[in-house]
């Protein structure tokens, strides 16, 4: 389940001076919500106490119903059908469909919501020879960041069997239009530096340090996102391993990017992860 301080996030919203709409997306649910009303409440900029507000209604909503109106004094007035979802234009798959490339929707089963857009799934695959595999299931429901999506997708795929990344496991596709609806990657129960409270060994600053030399200088990428939050603990190997390259880009010697980001982002990393502070 989403923590509660990060399930709402409000996406943009129409100020007519009387009212104000908020198209909301609610993590938990990965519903497309809609907040409505008087200006003089809702017409500000403090997004916390309007996530308060989201948080009272959202779960009293029927399955038909998108939209939570609210008076000036943020009681409910009324549930409407008004629905503000928005399409995502999933590209169509069009490689090998053999079961090594790709998963089917309907043979991951959600087990837990990890993050917004991951979910902890297991997966049966339809010939009955994989069963009860847990797996990370990253995907998206905003068509502007699909893009992000796509590119986490090719650069995990593309560093299938170095070790000092997440393993990337299947891309999955819609079970009838066969679109790809995002990518599976392999659980890790050690869970994230960011939660880890114990010894920090020295190994792990190596490990950390190879991982962005390869990035940077093997690869031509950077992470742009490197954070306790984005490394994971191999509970086995009790290893570290890197992902989340939504962030990423290209060094292509013409966007003006260098390695100096990533390398102050490993230096900030391990002070957090020795430190406890953000």
């Amino acid at each position: 389940m989403i923590d509660s301080r990060r399930r709402f996030h409000f996406s943009n919203g129409i100020d007519d001076l009387v009212d104000m709409k908020w198209n909301v997306i609610d993590w938990d649910t990965r519903r497309w919500l809609q907040l409505v009303g008087p200006s003089e409440l809702l017409g500000g900029d403090d997004i916390e106490a309007y996530r308060h507000i989201a948080a009272r209604f959202a779960d009293r909503l029927g399955l038909d119903q998108h939209t939570i109106v609210v008076d000036k004094n943020g009681a409910l007035e009324k549930f409407t059908r008004e629905d503000v979802t928005m399409e995502v234009r999933y590209p169509k798959y069009t490689g090998p469909m053999e079961k090594d490339q790709v998963i089917r929707r309907s043979e991951l089963t959600e087990l837990d919501r990890i993050n917004a857009c991951a979910d902890l799934v297991e997966y049966n695959s339809s010939d009955g020879e994989t069963t009860g595999e847990c797996l990370v299931f990253k995907y998206t429901i905003i068509d502007n960041i699909l893009l992000n999506l796509w590119q986490n997708l090719h650069i995990l795929k593309g560093l299938q069997g170095n070790d000092l990344f997440v393993p990337f496991h299947r891309i999955v596709i819609d079970d009838v239009n066969e679109t790809i609806l995002g990518f599976t990657s392999i659980y890790m129960s050690g869970g994230t530096l960011k939660d880890y409270r114990g010894t920090f060994y020295f190994r792990w600053l190596k490990q950390i340090t190879d991982a962005i030399d390869q990035l940077n200088l093997r690869y031509g990428i950077l992470h742009q996102d490197l954070a306790p939050r984005n490394i994971l603990i191999d509970p086995t190997t009790h290893d570290l391993k890197v992902f989340d390259f939504d962030m990423s880009a290209k060094m292509d010697g013409q966007n003006g990017l260098t390695t100096s980001i990533d390398v102050n982002s490993v230096i900030i990393t391990v002070y957090e992860a020795l430190t406890g502070d953000e």
